[in-house]
């Protein structure tokens, strides 16, 4: 039990009270001099008495000695004496020592780094989460429709297993889709029940009588729907129409999505140009998706744009998204590029549908499907999921997947 210089009246009065015996016997062994005796049950003169017979403790709050202090202290130490209300073993407070004072200086020291890094730790978990509440994962799947094909490799039979495994491997938050049937897209939403569905069929039907949707696939418990369309890429875009040659009615999905974490708001399309061989219908196409882009989106939110374009990098469709539409390809913006492949259409390599719709269509290796964003939006990954389960690929088209940021 250490005492400080200070302490050491509090310490006689204590002593007053406890162990008188015990105190004449310490007396006796350091000054030789001095009987302690009781008179009255109080102790008389004690301070001007203990101060004399010891020749070592002045009662003034100094100690000119302190080998009385270690010898008392020893003492209380080894009988181990507690005195109520006293100061406690190893109590920093009441250190006199160095060998005592630098180490807790250590101590308190490490303890003040160790509460900073924590601080530290726990302001960057809260930034990562705060950033994730902004982050999206963007993916854009031409699905195949389930008719239009010859070979039977494409039946849908045969490789539905597949999209639901591609879709489960890379698990987007949106998923924005094209040529799917409604029963494609029922088997889909069946197998992977957290996404809802938004948009219409090319003919306007959501039934048996239903075309192919762009339809967009969203994670239900992250994002609620604020507004949403699906509009036809033609000089009447509210109708159910066609225009400049298109070989089909070429439509594109629309949706205001705010994200449930943070509020973030943000506008999400899923479209698919014709494949005509006239660049000039796809050129018209695009000047309709980007008029009517600007005025759903006369806030000035993020936008997302994905889907199967029938237009190479080079291509008038891609610039004129990139050039006069200020969009940003996903691809070429990305932190970090996963698997890329010089195609990301799978019948570029191998034996094209027998189809007239598709003749030509594949002659040599493109790229067509793209995910566009706002020059604001962060595009932190890209990649071509070139993935097959059971020696099955999806999908003509492979899927492109990209992790966003808005601002």
């Amino acid at each position: 039990m250490k005492y400080h210089q200070n302490n050491i009246q509090e310490l006689i009065n204590d002593l007053k009270k406890f162990h008188i015996d015990k105190i004449n016997q310490l007396l006796e062994q350091y000054t030789g001099q001095y009987q302690y005796q009781e008179q009255n049950n109080t102790i008389n003169q004690n301070s001007h008495q203990f101060n004399t017979l010891t020749g070592q403790i002045n009662i003034n709050n100094q100690i000119k000695s302190v080998s009385t202090e270690k010898s008392l202290n020893n003492y209380l130490d080894r009988e181990e004496i507690d005195i109520p209300g006293s100061p406690k073993q190893n109590d920093p407070e009441f250190s006199t020592t160095e060998t005592k004072t630098e180490p807790n200086r250590e101590q308190n020291k490490f303890e003040h780094l160790n509460k900073i890094n924590i601080q530290k730790k726990k302001k960057i978990e809260e930034s990562i989460i705060e950033q994730k509440k902004r982050q999206v994962k963007c993916m854009s799947f031409n699905l195949l429709n389930g008719q239009r094909h010859t070979d039977p490799s494409y039946n849908w039979e045969n490789r539905e297993k597949a999209v639901i495994q591609v879709i489960r491997t890379h698990d987007p938050d949106i998923l924005g889709t094209q040529e799917a049937y409604h029963w494609q897209l029922d088997y889909i939403r069946w197998n992977l029940p957290q996404y809802k569905q938004y948009g219409s069929s090319r003919n306007g039907y959501y039934n048996e009588k239903a075309d192919e949707f762009c339809a967009v696939l969203y994670k239900k418990d992250k994002f609620r729907v604020v507004q949403g369309e699906t509009f036809f890429l033609s000089e009447t875009p509210e109708l159910v129409s066609k225009s400049w040659g298109s070989v089909f009615n070429r439509i594109a999905t629309a949706v205001k999505f705010e994200i449930l974490a943070s509020g973030k708001q943000f506008w999400f399309f899923s479209t698919q140009l014709d494949f005509s061989s006239d660049e000039a219908v796809r050129c018209n196409q695009t000047q309709v998706l980007l008029e009517r882009m600007q005025k759903l989106n006369a806030e000035g939110l993020p936008v997302v744009l994905s889907g199967d374009f029938h237009s190479p990098s080079f291509g008038p469709a891609h610039q004129k998204l990139t050039q006069e539409g200020h969009l940003r390809d996903a691809a070429s913006k990305a932190r970090e590029v996963g698997k890329m492949t010089e195609s990301s259409v799978r019948g570029s390599d191998m034996q094209a549908r027998k189809n007239r719709l598709y003749e030509g269509l594949f002659g040599k290796k493109t790229h067509q499907d793209w995910i566009f964003t706002d020059k604001d939006t962060e595009v932190l990954t890209f990649a071509v999921c070139t993935d097959k389960y059971d020696g099955v690929y999806p999908a003509l088209h492979y899927p492109i997947v990209s992790d966003l940021e808005f601002k």
